[in-house]
């Protein structure tokens, strides 16, 4: 993933976490603006992660970048407040769009909004 979104962000500051001690160890350090993470983690289940995430002070925007197809587990990761879904299936190009969209809404809205096309036709509005 670093590698796609390295090339089109080239300024971005970008770290990795191995499981989610270390995605809370990392959340705790530094504020960051977007999250992404696969729903299947060492450690731990990636819906349960990002409900806890959300229930944090931080305003930290969420991208579930995963193997699973939407229809398996989309809907339960836009309830649980992940900003966008992507399937490691698709084009590298739609990873960088959806990265786009978060940062683009970062800038322009208020911290607790963002809208993220994930496909043509699906849109989530985070809470």
């Amino acid at each position: 993933m670093r590698h796609i979104l390295s090339r089109t962000f080239a300024a971005a500051e970008f770290g990795e976490a191995q499981n989610p001690a270390e995605i809370f160890e990392k959340l705790d350090e530094s504020n960051w603006g977007l999250l992404i993470f696969d729903i299947d983690m060492p450690g731990g289940n990636g819906l349960d992660i990002l409900k806890k995430i959300k229930a944090r002070p931080s305003q930290v925007h969420v991208l579930i970048f995963t193997f699973f197809r939407e229809d398996q587990y989309a809907a339960a990761a836009f309830e649980a407040g992940a900003c966008g879904y992507v399937s490691k299936f698709s084009p590298d190009a739609l990873l960088v769009s959806a990265v786009k969209k978060v940062l683009a809404d970062l800038e322009t809205s208020s911290k607790n909004a963002c809208a993220l096309v994930q496909r043509p036709s699906v849109l989530n509005s985070c809470k």
